[in-house]
């Protein structure tokens, strides 16, 4: 709450607007006299100012997520003397050297070489960023775990002040101790913070009651049959969307982003390998066609793959 923040919980300001009086002597006196609706005016303006800090506090606590994870994911598949990109290059120039000396031995074995390479570029890339998916499914587990705890410290607190508030004692430092956990959540998600009775105040995530005056409800982590991450709340299947704080940032980059990334190592992953099978499939090897398979690879009935693999009879 921007009140407890402040250290304005117990501060009430004086609105008044001015009314005139005839004094003795008949001189106009001008007096200031409090209103109702000054002091509505004023609340209604914490509120907005409360609401636009939470939501800015959510957005950086997803911007900044997004980008370490971002810059992780960048790593893992930027280019580098390991990197499918560039091991990619090192076959293509390997095999137009090889194409234009199809007979040279050494521009042959440099070319298959260079293709083991390739082949163990991608499987580290692709293990690589299974590595990172295992990463931010413990960072959404983990972050879950801090907001119920959150939650669970914001509805103690408050039944502590709606206690004191009941009894006339002005809770103070219970609303500075409690504004301050209200901005520790809106760091890991998007909340929307609602008033309610005695000084209480109801905590809501993507449209759930994660705190409900003095009774807290829990947050799990799981996933969904397509393998996606998802957080619902607890004893219900329905995923939550959450688009805000920590959360939503770690939730953003492993459903989206790095799913992308991933189906995209996959698909071109996928097109090499099968422009190579094309290729083989011709039966046009170095000295010829070849006659007999000695491995169990189907190709075209034509006369059979070529290079490795395949034998040619005289």
């Amino acid at each position: 709450m921007l009140q407890d923040l402040l250290g304005l919980s117990h501060w009430q300001p004086a609105f008044a607007q001015p009314v005139t009086r005839l004094g003795a002597g008949g001189v106009r006196v001008y007096e200031n006299v409090h209103t109702q609706q000054g002091e509505t005016d004023w609340q209604v303006a914490i509120d907005q100012l409360e609401a636009a800090l939470t939501q800015q506090t959510s957005f950086n606590g997803f911007v900044d997520t997004s980008l370490v994870s971002s810059s992780q994911i960048e790593r893992t598949l930027s280019a580098g003397t390991t990197s499918p990109a560039t091991n990619l290059e090192d076959l293509f120039n390997k095999l137009r050297a090889l194409s234009a000396n199809p007979g040279n031995g050494a521009s042959l074995k440099s070319a298959v070489t260079s293709a083991q390479a390739v082949s163990s570029a991608f499987n580290s890339a692709s293990a690589s960023l299974s590595q990172l998916r295992g990463g931010l499914d413990s960072s959404i587990t983990s972050t879950v775990g801090q907001i119920n705890a959150i939650a669970q410290q914001i509805a103690g607190l408050n039944g502590q002040i709606s206690t004191l508030t009941s009894q006339g004692v002005s809770p103070n430092s219970l609303l500075d101790q409690r504004g301050q956990l209200v901005n520790n959540l809106a760091k890991l998600v998007d909340v929307q913070v609602q008033n309610g009775n005695n000084g209480q105040i109801n905590i809501i995530v993507s449209g759930a009651a994660l705190v409900a005056g003095t009774q807290s409800v829990g947050l799990t982590a799981g996933g969904d049959a397509l393998g996606a991450a998802t957080v619902s709340v607890a004893g219900t299947d329905t995923p939550l969307s959450i688009s805000g704080g920590q959360l939503g940032g770690f939730l953003s980059q492993r459903n989206q982003t790095l799913a992308d990334f991933q189906a995209r190592l996959d698909s071109l992953a996928r097109q090499v390998a099968v422009s190579f099978n094309a290729v083989q499939s011709t039966g046009a090897g170095s000295n010829g066609g070849f006659t007999e398979l000695y491995q169990t690879v189907c190709v075209k009935p034509s006369t059979g793959l070529v290079n490795r693999g395949f034998r040619k009879y005289q």
